[in-house]
């Protein structure tokens, strides 16, 4: 990741080498990741997005040199910079779920995006 803008309901990041990745914020415990290879997102709805607008979190945002850290009283969302790697735990420290270092691969053509997820039973 070269640069972010972050705000209270959105990380917006710009890729090295093209595209970005956005994480919308849809509350304290809901948040919403798309990733695209050429820096245009589509906006539809999906069946796992909650039909709502994106609201304030009551969390911080915390943009480092290593990665970018959305703390909520819900949740922690961790981006890692240097590996584009996701991060997800509960407020109590359990963990979610993770993508793979490395892990998000594209072909610029179809704009197809494959990620490769970690999560624990």
């Amino acid at each position: 990741m070269t640069t972010c803008q972050v705000n209270q309901t959105t990380v917006d990041c710009a890729l090295q080498g093209g595209g970005r990745i956005v994480v919308d914020l849809y509350g304290n415990d809901v948040v919403r990741v798309r990733l695209s290879p050429d820096s245009v997102l589509q906006d539809q709805t999906t069946g796992a997005l909650v039909a709502s607008a994106k609201q304030a979190s009551q969390g911080v945002v915390y943009n480092t040199d290593t990665g970018v850290f959305i703390v909520t009283p819900a949740m922690t969302l961790a981006i890692f910079k240097p590996t584009l790697q996701l991060a997800l735990w509960r407020a109590d420290g359990r963990f979610v779920g993770a993508s793979l270092p490395g892990g998000f691969r594209w072909g610029r053509a179809p704009g197809t995006v494959a990620a490769s997820y970690l999560a624990l039973p």
